[in-house]
């Protein structure tokens, strides 16, 4: 702990000292004060690390930050935050990786070229060789026919001696053509081999990223299931009862004043129950499991249209939903967030949502007839951003179509297949 806190001290007093190397040390000590169970000096140290972080920090000490802030949160119980830096430590680690893979290919392809260039200035060397042999034969020929007269006996000897060393040097060269093709199939055999490799590391990073949001969806769906029980059996059934003990009071004994106030807060609470059962039955709808998307949209269309207020219809086709139910989860998600912002603020007595495929393209569209909005409000909405965000994890684009005196429309477009 001593040299940490030396090490510390030593860092901040450089001037100019690489950030990512103080956000590595403010993190080991945070990871080390929570070893030790002294949280708030862990929480100090991390929340300064993630500011430092937030000015210069690389991709190792961000990733290398956000295990360290994973396990504080998970360690401290605040678990929807731990999710959210294990997500971003999972998705820096797999972007790092991504990186690593990428320059292990370009380095491949260096060697690839490097090695060709080689085999090709030899090449041009070897030509450069036999021509110049094969103009020291011409030459040699000249002499020889100049001195023929002379030496024909022993010029013819000569002769055949070239004609031998020709023919050992041509066999030579096409040993040498053998070698060469050879080597260059060689190398294409490495650099398939090496493609092949990095194809199915490829595939194998892909699967795992789909099994982690698989896994992230089952765990979503456990989570509204219990949310859904909780909100069912615990909360509702607590203003059930609390409304069963109201109704036993005689009501006759009250002033006309109490009175108007007693019944007030029974209604209330009536309101207050059917609020809760509407909200976790569309938590997590069975009908999304039994029936899918549209049985889903159809139950909650029909939970709308009970009461007085809106009137809720649906228009969709069963062809044009995809068979992911992860995916149709999603979309189930995006239309309960709209319509309940219909319902909480449009004030609109007529809505409608439409899901169909448009030029190989799902689109996703829930309109009223309310108030509309300002659109330079909607950066603050808390709802329009939880839309943003699961329609961008979708790989899909968000338009909306509002102003004051105007039918307001949201709508999602998804690649199918994406």
């Amino acid at each position: 702990m001593k040299t940490f806190s030396n090490v510390k001290s030593q860092e901040e007093s450089i001037n100019g000292y690489p950030v990512y190397d103080r956000v590595f040390t403010l993190a080991s000590l945070a990871d080390i004060y929570l070893n030790l169970k002294q949280f708030s000096t862990a929480q100090s140290h991390l929340n300064e690390a993630i500011l430092l972080n937030e000015k210069g920090g690389t991709n190792h000490s961000s990733s290398y930050l956000y295990e360290i802030a994973y396990k504080y949160f998970k360690a401290t119980k605040h678990y929807d935050k731990a999710l959210i830096f294990f997500e971003k430590y999972r998705t820096l680690e797999e972007k790092i990786k991504l990186q690593n893979n990428n320059r292990d290919i370009e380095n491949l392809k260096y060697e690839y070229e490097n090695e060709k260039s080689e085999l090709k200035l030899k090449n041009i060397n070897q030509e450069y060789n036999q021509e110049l042999r094969l103009r020291k034969i011409a030459v040699g020929s000249i002499i020889i026919l100049l001195l023929s007269g002379c030496i024909l006996g022993w010029n013819h000897i000569q002769l055949k001696r070239k004609n031998l060393f020709i023919q050992q040097q041509r066999q030579e060269i096409v040993n040498i053509n053998k070698d060469l093709e050879e080597l260059n199939y060689n190398l294409e055999k490495i650099v398939e081999n090496r493609t092949h490799d990095l194809k199915q590391a490829n595939f194998e990073l892909i699967k795992k990223n789909d099994e982690i949001l698989l896994a992230l969806v089952e765990g979503q769906t456990l989570e509204r299931k219990r949310v859904a029980v909780e909100l069912h059996d615990n909360l509702g059934a607590m203003i059930s009862a609390m409304r069963w003990r109201l109704q036993i009071l005689n009501r006759d004994r009250f002033t006309e004043k109490e009175q108007k106030v007693y019944d007030g807060i029974l209604d209330m609470m009536g309101t207050a129950y059917s609020e809760i059962r509407l909200i976790s039955h569309n938590l997590l709808p069975i009908e999304l499991e039994n029936k899918g998307l549209k049985g889903a949209l159809e139950k909650l269309v029909n939970d709308i249209n009970l009461g007085d207020k809106l009137h809720l219809s649906l228009h969709i086709e069963q062809k044009d939903i995809p068979e992911d139910k992860r995916f149709q989860l999603e979309i189930y998600s995006i239309c309960l967030e709209l319509v309940n912002n219909v319902i909480k603020h449009s004030k609109a007595n007529r809505a409608s949502i439409h899901i169909y495929k448009e030029n190989d393209k799902l689109k996703v569209s829930v309109s009223d007839n309310g108030v509309g909005f300002d659109h330079a409000t909607l950066s603050s909405g808390i709802g329009l951003k939880n839309i943003q965000n699961r329609v961008n994890a979708n790989h899909g684009t968000l338009y909306i179509a509002s102003d004051t005196n105007n039918i307001t429309s949201i709508t999602c477009y998804f690649t199918i297949g994406y």
